[in-house]
């Protein structure tokens, strides 16, 4: 019995799976680490700024100051479509006109939030109503200064606010066309060129 129970205590040796203790440094060690890890020497750094990756195109929000760029505006024939988030903007390229219905044309106006944000604000190029009049005096008048626009229901025009006390420049991203505007804005899928675009095949079922 004795001996079954010493070769019971005496099974085979655990494998050795190179695995090492490391050593636990002394408080004084630790410190010495921590103190390695902090960078003394000048950083270089890179000079950064912001891109304009897409760009929304509507009306600027009720609750925001807003500038409307000099120079980088032009008019578009644009297409809009009930959607089921909203209003879809397609713009229609000149020679797709004819075969598109409700193409109308717009003048879109390149701004920027005084958060930062930026946006193409289309106004009816041809409208005679209250709102497209008041809206496009509006953006001319933004060019100078911070603005914000207020519906007035009972004249059916926009009002407009001045920030009377803000004289702070506008920080326009990037250094893009209007062109190159027009791409963020409707390049994804959203210039309506030719016959094979989705929208032209569903309006004449093709």
């Amino acid at each position: 019995m004795g001996s079954v129970e010493k070769q019971k205590k005496s099974g085979p040796d655990a494998p050795d799976l190179g695995v090492t203790q490391t050593s636990v440094p002394t408080r004084s060690g630790l410190m010495d680490l921590a103190a390695s890890l902090i960078h003394t020497g000048a950083v270089d750094l890179e000079e950064t700024r912001d891109e304009i990756i897409s760009l929304p195109v509507g009306r600027p929000s009720l609750v925001d100051y807003f500038r409307i760029h000099p120079t980088l505006h032009g008019d578009v024939s644009l297409l809009k479509i009930k959607g089921t988030f909203g209003d879809e903007l397609y713009a229609v390229a000149p020679q797709m006109i004819s075969s598109v219905d409700n193409v109308k044309r717009y003048t879109l106006f390149f701004g920027v939030t005084r958060e930062g944000s930026s946006f193409l604000w289309p106004i009816s190029a041809t409208g005679k109503d209250g709102y497209s009049r008041s809206a496009r005096q509006i953006a001319l008048d933004a060019m100078k200064s911070w603005c914000r626009i207020v519906p007035d229901h009972a004249s059916s025009t926009y009002k407009k606010r001045v920030a009377q006390h803000c004289n702070e420049e506008p920080v326009w991203q990037g250094d893009k066309t209007f062109t190159e505007l027009l791409v963020l804005a409707f390049g994804d899928g959203r210039i309506i060129d030719s016959e094979d675009h989705p929208i032209v095949k569903r309006m004449w079922l093709r």
